[in-house]
């Protein structure tokens, strides 16, 4: 579906069956082919980034809502406006449900079904940085869908920790812990230090990451991407891994350190007092 709001430009229906499939084809199968010895051992698993429905409209929804709920989406879409002061909560409440099953029934249950035929762990972590409010106009549920994934996940690729003003990274770091452990989930990772470029040195890094640690994370991912200036890339998420930054050299005492605490922290258990309830119904 063409996007103007993306700057990829396009969005996949990942409320369609047929979307799966698809991208098994062109996508899984292809890798399957290419490298499947080294599912399971070299390869333990793959990482998925941000997947969301794709929209808030998918071709099949009026039916699936229908057959779940026993009354017609297409009714009562009025309702959906935000300027309808008329008692809606219980259509919006249905609508964004039905969305959040089919992207779980048509794409991340059979993703999850591939990863286990091919002995991979299913990782990564969902759109808007677990940020509840976020979720809740896009069809996801953190506590629900970290449990189809054996390691789940969130994403902080900013500086801004412990903000008042980036409120939801507070939120994010700890509810997805929470989910870990509701889940019976050990490993609990963070994406980190894009548009965080390592110019700000081994202080900074180290910041985020005991920030991280505090709130239970116990595997840090940094953001990765190769960095092109002349490329694709450039539209990316902000310069992250380069060997011209002035403290690059850094980094390795920085990922010794925090390779270290990852380790120790993952060793023990958690003896936490705290649960972060998500109210998903509320908003």
């Amino acid at each position: 579906t063409p996007s103007q709001s993306s700057k990829y430009h396009t969005n996949l229906d990942c409320m369609k069956k047929e979307s799966f499939a698809e991208y098994k084809k062109r996508i899984l199968d292809r890798y399957a082919a290419a490298v499947g010895d080294l599912f399971g051992t070299k390869i333990p698993g793959i990482f998925i980034d941000e997947p969301t429905l794709g929209g808030n409209y998918s071709d099949e929804l009026c039916e699936y809502f229908y057959n779940r709920y026993g009354y017609r989406l297409e009714d009562n879409l009025y309702k959906l406006y935000g300027d309808y002061d008329g008692e809606c909560k219980k259509l919006r409440r249905d609508y964004s449900e039905a969305m959040m099953c089919m992207f779980e029934e048509n794409f991340l249950l059979p993703l999850r079904a591939w990863c286990d035929e091919h002995n991979l762990l299913m990782t990564g972590h969902f759109n808007g940085e677990e940020d509840p409010m976020t979720h809740a106009t896009s069809g996801q549920n953190i506590y629900k869908q970290t449990k189809i994934m054996d390691i789940p996940g969130f994403d902080i690729i900013t500086p801004n920790i412990g903000d008042l003003e980036h409120c939801a990274l507070v939120f994010g770091a700890n509810m997805v812990a929470s989910a870990a452990e509701q889940a019976g989930r050990k490993t609990i990772f963070s994406e980190c230090f894009a548009l965080s470029p390592f110019n700000m040195g081994y202080h900074g890094l180290r910041k985020t990451a005991d920030w991280l640690f505090v709130c239970g994370i116990n595997w840090i991912v940094p953001h990765g991407f190769h960095y092109g200036y002349s490329s694709y890339h450039r539209g990316d998420a902000g310069k992250s891994f380069s060997f011209q930054d002035p403290y690059f050299d850094e980094y390795k005492t920085f990922a010794e350190y925090a390779g270290r605490v990852c380790k120790l922290l993952h060793d023990y258990d958690r003896d936490n007092d705290l649960l972060s309830v998500y109210p998903y119904g509320g908003y």
